[in-house]
């Protein structure tokens, strides 16, 4: 399933992980400072959209465009 992943998984999971942070920040800062409140499904298309957009910008992904990058992520729709 990730065979175009190889030698790219640190990269891959960095940005993961800086995304999963980053947007669990702007959350908490919506819902404490705004009262927004947005559901789970959103903020993860949100973490797979920045992650997608960024590992675009990498050089190591330069050939993959967004939509092959965002369309293998549908692992995380299982959490």
């Amino acid at each position: 399933m990730f065979k175009f992943l190889k030698g790219r998984t640190k990269v891959l999971w960095r940005y993961a992980s800086l995304a999963i942070l980053w947007h669990v920040w702007l959350e908490s800062n919506g819902r404490i400072f705004n009262h927004l409140d947005r559901i789970q499904g959103d903020i993860w298309d949100d973490i797979k959209r920045s992650v997608g957009a960024w590992l675009q910008n990498d050089h190591q992904f330069k050939l993959w465009d967004r939509q092959s990058l965002l369309g293998n992520w549908n692992f995380f729709d299982y959490f």
